[in-house]
């Protein structure tokens, strides 16, 4: 259990430095890295992952959308039949969390794949 709190703050910190620093595409690769480092399945890898970037991915567009008065959520939910800026938020922590967990889950897989061969 230690080992999945701390695989999943360290997926959430390294997710959160590169997102801020690099492209939308980069937090890929330290979820991979860190998938591969840890002796987790792939099932633990994704959902350590999944849990990480969903909250990190929620919480980040929680407080950019308390910043500007929820003006972009409302005027983005309008665009998509008047859903309410919560599922807004909501749905971008599912994207985020499916993004960091199957990137984790490969390097899960990806280090059970190469010492498989050996």
């Amino acid at each position: 259990m230690k080992t999945f709190i701390a695989g999943m703050l360290t997926l959430a910190l390294c997710t959160w430095l590169t997102s801020k620093y690099f492209a939308w595409y980069a937090p890929v690769f330290p979820a991979i890295l860190i998938g591969y480092v840890m002796n987790w399945k792939s099932g633990k890898a994704f959902l350590s992952g999944f849990l990480a970037g969903f909250l990190l991915y929620s919480i980040v567009s929680f407080i950019i959308d308390v910043s500007n008065h929820h003006i972009l959520s409302t005027r983005i939910g309008q665009l998509f039949s008047g859903i309410s800026g919560i599922v807004l938020i909501l749905f971008t922590g599912i994207i985020g969390g499916i993004l960091v967990g199957s990137s984790a889950a490969v390097g899960a897989a990806l280090k059970h794949f190469i010492h498989s061969k050996r």
